[in-house]
């Protein structure tokens, strides 16, 4: 907490724009949103990274980019893990565990308050779930 009340006015408004879930600490709620850049056990204010959006694993799309915590330079690096095109938007799964999690949509609703709306989490519930199925066959 400590380390909280010691960020700048500007750092602060830029942490407490991101939704909090309903019944989460009003300050560590919306640092969740800031953990898949450097782990479970840190958060980190990276304000240009942190903006990427998401898209799920699926037979229909996967991520073109990837977060990296530089535990030497202590900078997050935002890395093309497939080629992108000029003109196109660069996407991170926000999920680290693609085969033991629950329904995509639950948890970036519970955790990060927002709606999936990949090709992947658009699809019918029963073919996300056939596929899930076929993971972990």
């Amino acid at each position: 907490m400590r380390a909280i009340s010691s960020l700048s006015k500007d750092d602060r408004s830029f942490l407490l724009s991101f939704p909090n879930a309903p019944g989460d600490d009003p300050i560590f709620g919306r640092l969740k949103h800031f953990t898949p850049c450097v782990g479970d056990n840190a958060a980190g204010l990276c304000p240009t990274i942190c903006r990427v959006n998401h898209t799920c694993y699926s037979p229909k799309g996967r991520p073109n980019a990837a977060y990296f915590w530089n535990v030497t330079t202590k900078e997050e690096e935002l890395r093309a893990v497939a080629d992108i095109s000029e003109g196109q938007e660069i996407e991170v799964s926000y999920m680290e565990d693609i085969i033991n999690y629950e329904d995509p949509t639950t948890l970036l609703r519970r955790k990060f308050c927002f709606e999936c709306s990949c090709k992947g989490c658009t699809r019918p519930a029963a073919e996300r779930l056939a596929s899930k199925q076929r993971i972990l066959a």
